[in-house]
């Protein structure tokens, strides 16, 4: 069964997830970034105002130890963040993951009082594509 790692993500990021097909997942330097785990598929838990997971897609390859320059101003892309202008580069070194045909889900799955932190947790395909809230996902 292909598993899924489901990503907590803010708004912003995700407009990156949607125009470069990419998502970062950052680790602190000296950190485990090399225990950033293969994955057959991503799917996306959008914070505030969404509250739910709403789109998955499957990965075409992961990259290790990303430096910040090149992930697309990842850390840096919000509503208040200007598109063009440059970013300053911090100590997080990224798995990189690359994906194809971003898809929604065909329908949102809504936290219903599941609390989901920043992070990513591992579920299966069967299980996203079945679950009605978040808990379902991890029984």
């Amino acid at each position: 069964m292909p598993n899924v790692i489901v990503a907590v993500i803010h708004p912003g990021c995700f407009r990156t997830v949607q125009e470069y097909g990419f998502y970062g997942a950052g680790f602190l330097t000296g950190g485990e970034h090399r225990n950033a785990p293969e994955t057959d598929y991503l799917a996306f838990y959008i914070t505030h105002p969404t509250s739910a997971v709403t789109h998955y897609a499957r990965v075409r390859y992961r990259q290790l130890n990303v430096p910040e320059a090149d992930t697309h101003g990842w850390y840096n892309r919000d509503e208040n963040t200007d598109p063009n202008s440059k970013f300053e580069e911090h100590p997080w070194i990224h798995t990189a993951y690359y994906i194809e045909n971003l898809l929604v889900l065909p329908r949102p799955i809504h936290h219903n009082g599941y609390i989901m932190r920043f992070g990513r947790k591992i579920t299966t395909l069967d299980r996203l594509l079945n679950a009605h809230i978040v808990a379902d996902l991890f029984p």
